[in-house]
């Protein structure tokens, strides 16, 4: 069978359900040069006159209000598409996932922030104990604010809408692209998911990531987690750090985007321990820039124990840092077992230990021929054009 529309074959249609995030822009360039003209974007946005601050404005691209997920627009949008793709699930990506027609095939490319809460085993064990003390505290003066009424209103409203569409929404999903540990966790944590696991939803591209700023990070400076969220458990890392040797050396810690609060907490703590030598990065930088400032730190930090900052990893060991990761990490053995070389977060201080010795060239070659194998441009469009096969089977035809 053959799709067929006003006589003519056609190829695929795809719907991006997105957050207006710095991947996404990425995502246009990959799925336009993969299926060209045949995808629309729908931005999650306040209302459709917000300006986006990081997708690229095209004529595919619209952002819709809260109104949209119970539209007469969002109807056509799904009798339009052959393929849903939902990138972040969230209370209203479920609304529309689960108004999909039953021909078209839902894929949900999930961050790990979009169900990491799901997963019971995940839930509280995502921070290590200092890190849930500040978490705790933080929580506790949140609660203490004063919240007006229209506010509390509108939050009601919203909560009493959009209850637990996202997980209602996960047994309706073809295809999930995580990593596998990650998908059997889901798969044992929800019955009714069914869906069939596909490859690791890539973000970016050796060239579009690996290429900007300097050529190589290599230094005497460490890097400590990517944003200002509590899974990077930077305390704890602050407790290894404080009994080494830190003499010429600078501790840079991303704290640009994430929870305000708790990166004001981190900046306090940093700073009291480690005074100048604590280099907090509060602003949002280009890729260009921000790789340039991360030059220097030839020791990588990442102590995260759920899926995160996977592109910062994979750019460190592309330029030669030394990068250490939790076990427990799915990316750690993700990475192992395609035989990069990383090693695992140490377990307690140790002064004049070998953390800072810089990785032999052999080395530093090898991380990079096994990151081009899967993340070169051309292996990633190569992933995505799976997609076309995958819907042809659902619907059992033939694209042009």
């Amino acid at each position: 069978m053959v799709e067929i529309t006003n006589g003519k074959r056609r190829p695929p249609r795809f719907l991006h359900i997105v957050p207006d995030d710095k991947f996404i822009p990425f995502v246009q360039c990959l799925y336009a040069t993969a299926y060209p003209n045949q995808n629309q974007f729908r931005v999650l946005g306040v209302d459709n006159r917000r300006r986006l601050r990081f997708v690229t404005p095209e004529p595919n691209v619209k952002v819709v209000s809260d109104n949209y997920w119970f539209s007469s627009q969002m109807k056509d949008d799904l009798n339009w598409c052959d393929c849903l793709l939902v990138h972040y699930m969230t209370p209203q990506a479920g609304r529309v996932i689960l108004s999909a027609p039953e021909n078209v095939t839902v894929v949900w490319m999930a961050w790990g922030g979009d169900f990491y809460h799901l997963l019971p085993a995940y839930s509280e064990d995502m921070y290590l104990p200092d890190t849930r003390a500040i978490v705790s505290e933080l929580r506790s003066k949140g609660n203490n604010k004063a919240v007006s009424l229209p506010a509390l209103i509108k939050k009601w409203i919203r909560t009493a809408v959009f209850r637990n569409w996202e997980q209602r929404a996960i047994a309706r999903v073809d295809l999930a692209s995580m990593l596998e540990d990650e998908h059997r966790a889901l798969g044992k944590a929800f019955q009714g998911f069914r869906a069939e696991h596909f490859h690791f939803n890539w973000y970016y591209s050796a060239e579009n990531i690996f290429s900007k700023g300097g050529s190589t990070i290599v230094g005497p400076d460490i890097l400590v987690g990517n944003s200002a969220t509590p899974t990077g458990n930077h305390v704890e890392v602050f407790d290894l750090l404080e009994s080494s040797d830190l003499e010429g050396r600078k501790i840079i810690v991303p704290l640009s985007y994430g929870d305000d609060a708790y990166a004001d907490e981190i900046t306090r703590i940093g700073e009291k321990r480690f005074g100048e030598r604590f280099v907090p990065l509060r602003t949002y930088l280009p890729i260009d820039e921000y790789n340039d400032i991360i030059a220097s730190c030839g020791t990588v930090f990442m102590n995260h124990i759920r899926q995160q900052a996977f592109g910062n990893i994979c750019t460190a060991l592309f330029k030669g840092a030394k990068v250490f990761l939790r076990a427990q990490n799915p990316i750690f053995s993700f990475l192992k077992d395609k035989g990069a070389i990383l090693y695992e977060m140490p377990k307690t201080p140790a002064a004049g230990c070998d953390w800072f010795e810089p990785l032999g060239p052999g080395d530093v070659e090898t991380n990079r021929e096994i990151l081009l194998s899967f993340l070169s441009f051309e292996r990633v469009v190569e992933q995505v054009k799976v997609l076309e096969k995958k819907v042809a089977e659902r619907r059992g035809i033939e694209f042009v």
